[in-house]
């Protein structure tokens, strides 16, 4: 009897998950360019190149997806929406591959259901230009996908995924700190190498760029200390996510998910070799927050969080025999409060992007005034740290 009632209960909730993430995301395919679309569907071939040599960001796959997806399709808003939302679920079917393997299914649903409504997902669905965490995302779950069976497959995924996107730089690391004495020497020196190589010319890219207004005159330690400061943000915006709380019934959700799953941390996770593998992973994606403490830019490692997050619990629900009904009751409480929390706010978020303009040629749609995200805790946020700066 037990057992039916769970499956009907998670049943209940994928449907819950599902539709309510399609109601949300397939409008999106309807909505036009923004900000930086205006510049990056547009480029021809050469143009991608050029850029690649020449930009801050050295990332040709993602510079050169859309002159590809122009050639192939057409440059229509519709067709570069389409692109990014079908590229989210193909993401979401390696991550149930990969989670499977060590969680239920049924778990594994549950999972990648959550990571698609958290608020920040939007960022890359809705926004044609952040194709680039997409693309990031896709090389480097096949990595992981790839790495107990082909460990030679897992290095040449990974350095795909670093010229989608440098912030995974550090990755290559992983298989160091994850595998340890069971990783062949040769495994080892490889990751060390490739995260030499990736960290150079990531510098390299970095030089061509000019430093803040504000950030210009700092000392040294000073920078140090940003960083710091950058990373030790991100991380606490990440656990409290102040840029989408918004309204009563967002932070209320928020609160109480956030006072359930604290309840259930302390009392039953249990830290496995799962749950230190994906907190590794989820680290060594964090690390670029130093240079900017953005939830924008946290897709992939999200991800890692939730299932250190869900191996953990399910683990430590298994060891003290937790009561059935105690179990449903707190993640039931759970599960609506985040659904109440998380909807308002990526809505809110996946508004932003909806320009109308879906002609490449006519005058760039700016970005919103107030940024994309639902309150305007960063710029405020900015401003004040600037504020403190001057003399």
């Amino acid at each position: 009897m037990k057992n039916q009632i769970e499956t009907r209960l998670t049943i209940t909730c994928l449907l819950i998950l599902v539709i309510s993430f399609f109601a949300i995301y397939i409008p999106v395919i309807s909505f036009g360019f923004i900000s930086d679309d205006f510049e990056l569907v547009r480029f021809s071939f050469q143009q991608a190149f050029d850029t690649t040599f020449q930009s801050v960001h050295f990332r040709p796959i993602w510079f050169f997806s859309y002159p590809v997806v122009n050639t192939i399709f057409d440059n229509s808003s519709h067709t570069h929406h389409i692109v990014n939302f079908s590229l989210h679920l193909v993401n979401c079917l390696l991550a149930i591959s990969i989670i499977r393997s060590f969680l239920t299914f049924s778990v594994a649903l549950l999972l990648v259901g959550v990571w698609s409504l958290v608020p920040w997902i939007a960022f890359p669905i809705a926004w044609i230009s952040q194709r680039n965490d997409l693309l990031m995302a896709f090389f480097l779950l096949l990595a992981i996908h790839q790495r107990t069976v082909a460990p030679w497959a897992y290095f040449t995924f990974t350095t795909f995924a670093f010229l989608s996107k440098v912030t995974c730089m550090f990755f290559p690391l992983t298989f160091f700190f994850t595998s340890g004495l069971k990783a062949k020497k040769n495994y080892i020196i490889l990751a060390c190498a490739i995260f030499g190589v990736m960290f150079a010319v990531s510098y390299w890219a970095l030089t061509k760029g000019t430093t803040q207004e504000h950030l210009a005159d700092l000392t040294l330690l000073l920078k140090v200390l940003n960083h710091a400061k950058n990373f030790v943000v991100g991380w606490l915006l990440l656990l409290v996510p102040v840029p989408f709380l918004f309204s009563p019934l967002n932070i209320t959700g928020f609160v109480v998910m956030f006072l359930g799953l604290g309840y259930l941390i302390v009392k039953y996770a249990k830290i496995t070799t799962t749950t230190k593998k994906y907190l590794i992973f989820s680290f060594f994606m964090s690390i670029p927050l130093a240079m900017t403490y953005d939830l924008r830019i946290t897709y992939l490692q999200s991800l890692f969080l939730l299932i250190a997050l869900f191996s953990s619990l399910q683990a430590g629900f298994a060891e003290y025999n937790i009561s059935f009904r105690k179990r449903v009751g707190v993640l039931g409480i759970v599960f609506l409060a985040f659904w109440f929390f998380s909807v308002p706010a990526t809505v809110a978020t996946r508004d932003k992007f909806n320009t109308g303009k879906h002609d490449i040629t006519k005058t760039p749609e700016p970005s919103p005034q107030n940024g994309y995200y639902p309150n305007n805790f960063y710029s405020w946020f900015r401003e004040v740290q600037i504020r403190l700066l001057k003399p």
